[in-house]
């Protein structure tokens, strides 16, 4: 609920042309990413991954220095650690429902997830061959691929019981 109120203040201040945030917006508490994250992963509906990137979009409108490269990369790097933490905390809690192979294939698999999802935001980093904006698309880029990955982590938990 209180994600919303965020989004929403940030939304009516920045409706009209994409006018800076007022400073009385921008000194308006704002959930952590590890509560958003939180949020995210709270709602039972199906639609989690619709709030990928709801701290990110939050923290760039509210702070000051928000829009600018730095404040964005920084922005999505505190959600990328948030989702982190939750995937370490999904990947723990299903490795731990199970045992012999079936925790040597979830290892495994979590080891070839990890690099495809480094290469493929290396890859999409390289397209901005080295300039501003290749940071902004890696950070970007493994905060969304991670925030996935949590859920299907945390689906395969819920729907996939051990033998």
């Amino acid at each position: 609920m209180m994600l919303m109120s965020i989004l929403a203040a940030a939304t009516l201040f920045t409706a009209q042309g994409d006018k800076p945030v007022p400073a009385a917006a921008r000194a308006m508490p704002q959930l952590s990413a590890s509560d958003t994250v939180a949020l995210c992963l709270g709602r039972r509906d199906g639609t989690s991954r619709a709030c990928i990137g709801d701290f990110t979009e939050a923290c760039i409108r509210l702070n000051e220095d928000g829009e600018t490269n730095a404040g964005m990369i920084g922005c999505t790097a505190q959600e990328l650690e948030a989702w982190d933490a939750a995937l370490n905390e999904a990947y723990d809690a299903l490795r731990a429902r199970h045992d012999g192979t079936r925790a040597t294939a979830l290892r495994d698999a979590q080891r070839a997830w990890i690099a495809k999802r480094d290469a493929d935001c290396a890859f999409l980093a390289s397209i901005f061959e080295g300039g501003s904006h290749a940071s902004l698309e890696q950070t970007s880029c493994l905060m969304t691929e991670t925030a996935e990955r949590t859920i299907v982590l945390r689906d395969w938990s819920e729907n996939y019981p051990p033998f």
